[in-house]
């Protein structure tokens, strides 16, 4: 697979694209998919029906880190979201076009998780 260059170098604009890219996706598999109003809560979109929510929190990443990428999972103080902020993160390696989606556990008291798209070894294996 060819590397995708990332065009928007601005982090908080390429954010905000990652999100329109989500919804897409999301929305393109059949899901339902809601955007909150407003930047406080502690996730970006509602995604499911009447009686099955779950909140999704989105991050990107372009920069790699050895043979992955660092996703760091911080929220606006730049400290690790407490439990109960999110069901879900959904981390898109823009350069890679690849999506991530982990529970919220899996990023309890993290600051970062690494994510390996080109190994076989990773026990998080990317979305298509």
């Amino acid at each position: 697979m060819r590397k995708r260059e990332p065009k928007i170098k601005n982090d908080k604009v390429r954010g905000e694209w990652a999100e329109m890219v989500f919804m897409a996706r999301a929305t393109e598999l059949g899901l339902e998919v809601s955007k909150p109003w407003g930047e406080t809560r502690s996730y970006d979109f509602v995604v499911g029906r009447p009686g099955h929510f779950v909140c999704v929190q989105v991050k990107s990443r372009i920069a790699e880190v050895g043979t992955g990428y660092v996703c760091c999972v911080r929220g606006s103080q730049n400290k690790p979201y407490p439990p109960g902020s999110f069901d879900f993160l959904a981390a898109y390696v823009v350069t890679e076009n690849a999506w991530y989606i982990l529970s919220e556990e899996a990023t309890w008291d993290k600051d970062c998780v690494a994510l390996y798209p080109k190994s076989q070894k990773a026990k998080i294996r990317e979305v298509s």
